[in-house]
């Protein structure tokens, strides 16, 4: 009795770790990012293993069970279920499965080599903003072997190597399915979890910052010493208790204390600045304009030079990452690229902006002045260490990324800026490495010089919002539809925005200008400028998918499917959209290569990859494609589009039939007829519903 008032219950203990095994069990490919069930898959490494400790503890002997380590293995599970909120926060519903992908790629892009195999998870984080967690540092601290591996099965003299030994077990009991499948993976051995600005508001023009923290993981994952620790760095800072004490007129022991609360803020600054430029060099313009934007909302401009926390200030660290960018050599200088442009609108705006920018960022002596700071003050002491210390910093992250090319401009740059003029997706006709930065590098170009002043003339307050909205929503489809997109060619675009004339195609456009719109006319429409009132738009544009009088369209990412289990009754008459999307139904994302099911008698809102943009003179009708009806799943559209309508098509994808049917994203799944008008509509009789620029179900 008394033993049982002072010990832990371990049956009980052995449940919460079999309820957290289920739990990870339970994430489905069909329902979070091939990265989440990595992840999920090193936690269940551990998970199984403190099961089976726990079941060797109940098979002893009662007077020889082991509470202590029986305490340690519950102390893991309580931590490892808290990490089970990071996979959950990274499903669609929480977590754009465009900004997932474009994390991917710049972690594929740009993280080192040599320093393993990384894996990235985004998700949002509600108590603060931004957030790196350095997951595989966490677990292989928490690691102990005399509690894991008391019987050193499998064999490790050091306790990094449990984990990478425990899963090379897991993938060896893997199924031959499984492994046919591809579903056997190395370990990845550096493992993060990324949080940042506003991401839980899908404020998509702040992405950019995303890579700072992607910088952090690059950072921590140098073993045994980070960059911001490399003694090069301190040397030219020049920080030492000689310097502090000779600098700062202090006494030894007055000169030691003031060392030791000078170097963590040493530590912090150098650690901000050197993610920062990482940053600037995968993401170019984007990540200066995001970060500028973001952290005049965090504090009053310009902030001090190095905040007692021992960040840096909003304009020290804007103005080193600004004269980093201008320091970089061609094609990577922003400047020199804009500059070879000066003929283009844009470019000259853009050259303006900046040079208003350089002027805010110039040397901030003055400032100080006024606020008379001694001249022997530990704050000005470490903002001259630091600024002492920029050069080498340079030299570190130029190291770091030497064999990978910086985020640069291109001309497609400006035909991006001017898609989204016309509430289009800043997307080419192929897509490469560059992608990512320059998408959203025309966003914020677009922002700058044409969406606040949109913006600011919509007379309803209610419609002031929608224009940002609508940018947020065309960069988070074009990032989407680069896996979709051809890469590695340079894409036929042209400076000025226009698409070159396809050969054979005339630009004439009035055959049956009032009736169907046969394949002629199409690519005449398809080939004029976005600016053209008879232009009309697919992004992305196959021209093989052009039939004589009607083009096919793909199948998109995004579905819908109803929630039957909370849904009593829908009354057509009362319910607003908005509690239809709510309760009544749930998105879900298909990435490329997965599948959805339809099961039969089920009804399930899909979407077109492509996304349409109708001139005033033109609307189209969504068919069926009669070899897809035939095997039971009938488009039951709305298929009238009207003139104006810019947006992806929702299809209602009914399964007719008596046995599930697959799909997959990128499948032709409908067709669309386009019929001119005999006097094209303008203003508001164009198309500005609610789904205007529409990307997934609403």
């Amino acid at each position: 009795m008394n033993t049982a008032k002072s010990t832990p219950s371990i049956p009980a203990l052995r449940y919460q770790a079999s309820a957290l095994e289920r739990h990870l069990v339970s994430f489905a490919k069909e329902e979070y990012p091939a990265q989440a069930l990595q992840i999920r898959d090193v936690l269940l490494c551990l998970v199984r293993r403190i099961g089976d400790e726990l079941e060797r503890i109940l098979a002893g002997a009662p007077q020889e069970l082991d509470f202590d380590r029986a305490r340690t293995l519950a102390s893991y599970v309580y931590d490892l279920h808290s990490y089970v909120r990071y996979l959950r926060a990274s499903s669609p519903r929480h977590t754009p499965p465009g900004i997932q992908f474009a994390l991917a790629e710049l972690t594929k892009h740009f993280f080192p080599a040599r320093n393993g195999t990384p894996l990235c998870l985004v998700r949002p984080q509600w108590s603060y903003n931004l957030g790196y967690l350095d997951l595989s540092t966490t677990l292989e601290d928490m690691i102990q072997l005399h509690v894991l591996n008391p019987t050193d099965q499998p064999h490790t003299a050091e306790k990094r190597d449990l984990l990478p030994a425990l899963w090379e077990l897991q993938q060896q009991a893997k199924t031959a399915k499984d492994k046919a499948a591809g579903e056997s993976q190395p370990y990845p051995n550096q493992l993060a979890v990324l949080s940042f600005a506003r991401l839980d508001t899908d404020d998509v023009l702040l992405y950019p910052m995303l890579a700072h923290e992607l910088g952090h993981f690059i950072d921590y994952s140098f073993r045994p010493r980070y960059l911001h620790l490399k003694n090069e760095l301190y040397e030219a800072a020049a920080i030492t208790l000689q310097s502090v004490q000779t600098a700062l007129n202090l006494d030894q022991d007055s000169a030691e204390e003031c060392y030791q609360q000078l170097l963590p803020h040493a530590y912090i600054c150098l650690r901000e600045i050197i993610a920062d430029l990482l940053a600037a060099r995968m993401m170019g313009f984007s990540f200066f304009v995001a970060q500028a934007e973001y952290l005049k909302r965090l504090s009053a401009w310009p902030g001090r030079t190095i905040e007692p926390s021992g960040y840096p200030g909003i304009k020290f660290r804007l103005s080193i990452v600004c004269d980093y960018l201008r320091s970089l050599r061609p094609p990577y200088n922003i400047g020199d690229f804009l500059r070879q442009h000066e003929d283009n609108e844009h470019a000259a705006f853009l050259l303006s902006y900046l040079g208003g920018w350089m002027q805010e960022l110039e040397d901030d002596t003055t400032l100080r002045a006024a606020k008379k700071e001694p001249a022997n003050s530990p704050q000005l002491f470490l903002e001259n260490a630091i600024r002492s210390a920029l050069p080498a910093v340079y030299k570190i992250v130029d190291e770091v990324m030497r064999d990978r090319p910086c985020a640069r401009l291109t001309d497609s740059f400006f035909s991006r800026i001017i898609n989204l003029t016309h509430d289009l997706p800043p997307s080419c006709e192929s897509e490469n490495d560059n992608s990512i930065a320059e998408i959203f590098s025309a966003a914020w170009a677009y922002r700058l010089k044409y969406g606040e002043a949109r913006q600011e003339n919509e007379v309803e307050q209610a419609r002031k919002g929608l224009e940002y909205n609508k940018t947020c929503n065309l960069v988070l489809k074009a990032i989407e539809l680069i896996p979709f997109a051809p890469t590695g060619v340079q894409p036929k675009t042209a400076v000025n925005g226009t698409t070159p004339q396809r050969q054979g195609v005339p630009p004439d456009v009035s055959e049956r200008p009032h009736g169907v719109l046969g394949k002629r006319c199409l690519l005449a429409r398809m080939a004029l400028p976005v600016s053209n009132k008879s232009s009309i738009k697919v992004v992305p544009f196959k021209e093989a998918a052009l039939n004589p009088v009607s083009l096919d369209l793909r199948l998109g990412n995004w579905f819908s499917v109803a929630r039957k289990a909370r849904l009593s009754c829908f009354t057509i008459e009362a319910d607003s959209p908005e509690r239809t999307s709510m309760f009544v139904r749930e998105s879900t994302f298909t990435p490329q290569n997965e599948r959805f099911v339809i099961h039969p008698g089920d009804l399930v809102l899909g979407t077109t990859l492509e996304f349409l943009a109708l001139p005033g003179n033109v609307m189209a009708y969504v068919e069926g494609k009669s070899k897809i009806g035939r095997k039971g799943l009938i488009i039951a559209t709305a298929s009238k589009i009207d003139p104006g309508f810019h947006g992806v098509l929702v299809l209602e994808l009914v399964n007719a039939g008596t046995v599930p049917i697959e799909i997959s994203p990128g499948c032709v799944i409908a067709q669309l007829v386009f019929q001119g008008l005999h006097i094209p509509l303008e203003g508001d009789d164009l198309y500005h519903g609610e789904f205007y620029c529409q990307i997934k179900p609403m």
